[in-house]
């Protein structure tokens, strides 16, 4: 009995052997019969798709190196190979190919190879969602074109959103590093990384994905800061989105985990009450927020924007704004 299965078991593992063999030598000589390929563009069209077709390829390593060489040189697109890069990222490629996907990127976030080589060595067998969390705050170095490095930071951002990753506060720096691009194609993307942050920080929540969660439970004050940070951003998306009445809702959220006086919040608030009916409040807002902050306008050009634009429609264009708020800071210390 034993003997007719150690039989068996042993041609099995020839006809695997053997297969594989065959599959290995048809990958290798298509792998030899595109780098015949001219020019240098088609071949590396060609070798793209067969990275694609054969990923875990004992040639796919070659083909990758291949592929990033002729976009580095020969394309005439400077972020031909990065594009090439974070597009194959999701890819489960060989270990070794996916290393050298890891050292073309961070070769161009660090500075010196001593560096490269333990940022590889960090990210290696990380899934592709901590790679993307890795990478996606970089983006802006890896890419001249802004729009290319705006469609792949929304490829990584959906990888991210789509996970099931649970850190609250990374989830709102990722948020905070788009928005700082200052440009609005990352609107929804950063309130989708908001709505996860919020959602991790309060997993008992389970409401509709697409609309930040209602909550009025008893909560830490560690988690109520969290949620009042969280409701601001939101809020000041929603502001940027035009969407005011939307964006009054999420002030009042904020106000359930914490005091409006705190992180602008009052200037905001002023600002979208002036578009939604409410000038005359929102412009005493504005103005209680600047006597709480009294660097604010010069801390932040869109509060100065905020503030010049009411005091015009208050106040008319004959007074000097900066004097104004001088004298009003003097008289409600």
């Amino acid at each position: 009995m034993n003997i007719k299965y150690l039989k068996n078991l042993l041609l099995l593992i020839t006809i695997f052997l053997f297969i594989y063999t065959c599959t290995a030598n048809k990958e290798i000589e298509e792998y030899q019969s595109i780098l015949k390929i001219e020019p240098p563009v088609e071949q590396a069209r060609r070798l793209i798709k067969f990275i694609y077709d054969h990923p875990q390829s004992d040639s796919t390593p070659k083909a990758v190196s291949r592929v990033l060489n002729i976009l580095d040189t020969e394309s005439g697109n400077p972020d031909a190979a990065m594009q090439f890069t974070t597009d194959l990222l999701p890819v489960q490629i060989s270990p070794p190919a996916r290393d050298l996907l890891y050292r073309y990127i961070f070769s161009k976030i660090a500075k010196d190879s001593a560096s490269v080589n333990q940022m590889v060595s960090n990210t290696r067998g990380l899934t592709t969602t901590s790679v993307a969390l890795a990478i996606l705050p970089y983006m802006n170095r890896c890419f001249q074109t802004d729009s290319l490095r705006n469609r792949q930071i929304l490829k990584l951002g959906k990888i991210i959103v789509e996970s099931d990753y649970q850190n609250p506060e990374k989830l709102m720096a990722l948020s905070d590093t788009i928005i700082g691009y200052s440009d609005t194609t990352f609107l929804n993307l950063s309130n989708q990384f908001l709505v996860k942050a919020l959602r991790a920080n309060m997993p008992d929540l389970n409401q509709d994905y697409t609309h930040p969660p209602d909550s009025s439970s008893r909560v830490d004050s560690v988690c109520n800061n969290l949620n009042f940070r969280i409701y601001l951003k939101l809020a000041r998306n929603a502001y940027h989105q035009k969407k005011f009445q939307y964006a009054l809702n999420l002030i009042s959220q904020c106000a359930k985990y914490g005091d409006l006086q705190q992180e602008n919040t009052l200037i905001l608030l002023g600002a979208i009450q002036a578009h939604t009916g409410e000038l005359t409040e929102g412009w005493g807002h504005v103005l209680k927020g600047l006597v709480l902050n009294p660097g604010a306008e010069k801390e932040d050009p869109e509060i100065e924007n905020i503030y010049i634009t009411l005091f015009r429609k208050i106040r008319g264009s004959r007074e000097d704004p900066a004097r104004f708020i001088e004298q009003y800071r003097r008289s409600h210390q």
